[in-house]
């Protein structure tokens, strides 16, 4: 649907950048983009999804759903925005309407491999995996070749248990989808998970040694390195991921947030304000440098900074608290 015949070919390169941005975590400029083709193209229906699928992936819930309601407004019926919707809410953690959406999707389009699929995705967010591997066996049936939907099935036999099998189903699709990203995501997460550390990082390293690696699986040892305490480790892979994708935001943020705690404030500063300098309009880069000064004690600019942001992005609700926190603190000694 989305790289239909109506796109000409500047909008489909536009369409390509967006889906990019949102793979590499620039959601800013994904957002972006997709707001400035809204406006320019004639077929504005597939931007208007690809902002609210940006703001989704972003964490931002609210306004993804938001605009999902806007879009489903204009064009009634569009299936792949319904899809979109359940999956927002479900995002939400309103599970029980999450899964009655999808079950009405279904109704009208039983043979939908891609409506099996975003249910047996909302039964993992529930801890129904035995219903979620019926959904994805189901999504598998009715296409065999999708990549997703094999991975949908082990990660639902994984969580019932069935560790070995999962790995083995994972190992299976790297052997004949040896560029896939996803899937190597999956099996280190699986085997990190199953306490083999060793074959997970030899995996890690394997894949992370080609051109542009998927972000997510930096994401992912990044995390696992803070989580056993290893912050040397943590942050010597975020900064791998800057030498790939230079502005990338979660790896900024993760950076200014361990220097914070690591109390290398001049670090954490240096981060911060690469984040702004990379996406100036962004509410959450202003947040991000703020906490810095306030780390340091500069309250003042930490003000300052957070009611730039709000200059800049109105939107970006968190801001406001931390803004209205700050101004109240500085006014007892003005």
């Amino acid at each position: 649907i989305l790289l239909g015949d109506t796109l000409s070919k500047s909008e489909k390169e536009s369409l390509l950048f967006i889906n990019q941005c949102i793979d590499q975590g620039r959601f800013h400029k994904a957002i972006q983009e997709s707001k400035r083709m809204a406006d320019a193209s004639a077929d504005s229906k597939v931007f208007l999804y690809m902002l609210s699928r940006a703001y989704m992936r972003a964490g931002d819930n609210d306004f993804a759903l938001e605009e999902c309601d806007k879009l489903l407004a204009r064009f009634a019926g569009f299936t792949d925005a319904q899809l979109l919707r359940a999956c927002i809410i479900a995002r939400q953690g309103d599970f029980e309407n999450a899964e009655k959406e999808g079950i009405q999707i279904l109704d009208r389009h039983p043979s939908m491999a891609s409506a099996h699929y975003l249910l047996g995705d909302i039964y993992m967010l529930v801890k129904k995996y035995a219903e979620a591997e019926i959904e994805f066996r189901t999504a598998l049936k009715l296409n065999d070749k999708n990549i997703d939907y094999k991975l949908g099935v082990a990660r639902s036999i994984f969580m019932q248990g069935r560790k070995e099998e999962a790995i083995s189903e994972i190992k299976k699709i790297v052997e004949k989808e040896p560029d896939n990203s996803p899937a190597y995501y999956w099996l280190i997460s699986f085997l990190i998970s199953s306490d083999r550390p060793k074959e997970a990082l030899e995996i890690y390293k394997k894949v992370t040694a080609t051109a542009f690696p998927d972000i997510s699986i930096f994401l992912l040892m990044i995390e696992t390195y803070k989580a056993q305490g290893k912050e040397d480790e943590a942050i010597t892979e975020a900064q791998r991921v800057l030498i790939f994708y230079p502005d990338n935001q979660l790896a900024l943020i993760a950076l200014s947030n361990m220097y914070i705690e690591n109390k290398d404030y001049e670090k954490a500063m240096e981060y911060a304000e690469k984040l702004v300098e990379a996406n100036s309009e962004d509410g959450l880069s202003y947040e991000v440098l703020g906490s810095v000064y306030e780390a340091r004690n500069d309250f003042k600019k930490a003000e300052e900074t957070y009611r730039k942001g709000i200059e800049n992005n109105p939107e970006y609700i968190a801001l406001y608290g931390d803004w209205g926190w700050l101004y109240d603190q500085l006014a007892q000694y003005d």
